[in-house]
């Protein structure tokens, strides 16, 4: 399956790039959903992998946009406390 060997290929990636985590969650999910036969013994239970490559993908995801929200409130927090001193 040439779609496995996407997400291999992304896995593999040295340098990791703005949305290699979305992309990944993103081809994960578009095979476990167009192949509904992963999940079977014949096909070496492909979709267990695939969904755990998908979930630590979305982990990663997750935890860049909790750092993102984190940096915006610690800048708006330092801006207002900086005015108010400024003020004071």
């Amino acid at each position: 399956m040439s779609e496995c060997h996407e997400v291999m290929n992304l896995i593999s990636q040295d340098d990791s790039y703005a949305n290699l985590y979305v992309d990944l969650v993103k081809k994960s999910n578009d095979i476990i959903d167009s192949y509904f036969w992963l999940n079977q013994s014949q096909t070496f239970e492909l979709a267990k992998p695939l969904g755990d490559i998908r979930d630590a993908a979305t982990a990663a995801v997750d935890e860049f946009d909790k750092v993102v929200r984190v940096r915006k409130n610690t800048a708006e927090q330092f801006a207002t406390t900086s005015t108010a001193a400024k003020d004071a």
